[in-house]
């Protein structure tokens, strides 16, 4: 006798399934339909697709050429530290910091580079001199700043216009912020802040230094001296280089996809989306959630394969949002490194040894406000976070 459960779960995969796809087809037709009002945004494509691509997406736009840029150092870097590893460990932080350094003084010129190396040592004095609390005043301080319009002028004329140096920039930064901290605090009880080769070597690793994810400081020191992970393998290095290959594979997809579908820019044409029908809605919706996924997947992903070819086991890319039915899980497993961090360094200690309802929503009003500061702290992050908070207080007393 048939299994009934079985039969009705595959008619729910079949028609689940069938839906997806149908709905973006009709998404793909619909932005082909519309494609001449979206001209700003789309732009000619490969020769051998023979259509536009769409370009509206800053992000994608913009780690495309750095990426490309990154690979050429990181490639011999890496070459270099699994030749070296095992006989002189010691000299790889300096390679890595070395090139690091010469990577980062190619995209953003000398000033910015020193500025940006300046970091650790400037929070490491105020934590000497003052207290924690000031190291993070001081990195919200820095990340508002960035974002803020008051210093539009400067920025004008520090960046000449240049977009790709001014996102990079803003974004270093903050991966440096995040990276100072968990240092400082994963090494306040065992009196190492003296080390500065440890504390450079780990805000400053080259495989992870563009885009991350983050990874804490007590794991990266895991993987550094972990003695299994000073040797090389022919199993290791397939298995990693499989990895690898599977990431440029889906940026080969995303950027194919960019072709045939056009939801990126749809989503700045209110006009546009209000006369689609409900299939061709559902399939904009579906298809702006799965490749903001994917579009992580490589910029997390690709950093990720490269640190693991290191013996770095960095977090994995993000999960694939067509199989996460609940928020509480695309919190966790979407940016798991970030995740990780609110978690040690914000969560816990607001919320302490305590179990009650209060101590527990002030940890996470304190990471949703960091996420918001994070994103730049705009009129539509704040509007999100007061919703989101709302819900989370709504679902923790029902």
């Amino acid at each position: 006798m048939v299994d009934q459960s079985l039969i009705e779960l595959k008619i729910y995969f079949l028609t689940w399934t069938g839906s997806v796809f149908y709905s973006m087809y009709q998404c793909h037709l619909t932005s082909d339909r519309y494609s001449q009002y979206l001209s700003e945004d789309l732009v000619p494509g490969w020769k051998w697709v023979g259509r536009n691509v769409d370009t509206s997406d800053f992000e994608w736009k913009m780690w495309t050429p750095i990426f490309f840029r990154w690979l050429k150092f990181v490639i011999p870097y890496l070459i270099i530290s699994l030749t070296i590893k095992r006989r002189f460990p010691k000299i790889v932080p300096l390679v890595s910091i070395a090139m690091s350094f010469c990577w980062l003084w190619n995209m953003l010129g000398l000033h910015l580079t020193i500025f940006t190396f300046i970091q650790p040592v400037l929070f490491l004095w105020i934590l000497q001199l003052f207290s924690l609390h000031c190291v993070w005043i001081l990195c919200i301080g820095f990340t508002l700043a960035l974002h803020s319009s008051l210093f539009t002028d400067l920025k004008a004329g520090l960046f000449e216009e240049d977009s790709v140096r001014e996102y990079l920039f803003s974004v270093l930064l903050a991966w440096t912020h995040a990276r100072s901290i968990s240092y400082l605090v994963d090494t306040r009880s065992d009196g190492h802040h003296n080390k500065l080769m440890n504390f450079y070597h780990y805000c400053f690793y080259l495989p992870l230094l563009p885009t991350g994810p983050l990874i804490l400081y007590r794991d990266f020191k895991f993987s550094m001296e972990n003695p299994a992970n000073q040797q090389c393998s022919l199993a290791h290095l397939v298995k990693s280089t499989a990895l690898i290959a599977r990431y440029l594979f889906w940026w080969f997809i995303h950027q194919l996809a960019l072709h045939y579908f056009y939801h990126s820019a749809l989503q700045y044409h209110i006009g546009i989306v209000r006369q689609f029908d409900v299939w061709s809605a559902a399939g904009l919706g579906y298809t702006l959630g799965q490749f903001f996924m994917t579009k992580y997947l490589v910029l997390y992903g690709l950093p990720s394969a490269l640190s693991r070819l290191d013996h770095v086991d960095a977090p994995p890319p993000p999960k694939c949002v067509g199989r996460i039915h609940l928020y509480s899980q695309m919190w966790r497993d979407f940016d798991r490194g970030l995740y990780n961090f609110m978690l040690q360094y914000i969560y816990i200690p607001f919320k302490g040894t305590s179990d009650k309802a209060l101590p527990k929503l002030a940890g996470t009003a304190m990471c949703f406000g960091f996420v918001c500061i994070w994103h730049g702290a705009s009129n539509a992050v704040v509007r999100q976070l007061l919703l989101f908070i709302f819900i989370h207080i709504f679902l923790k007393v029902s």
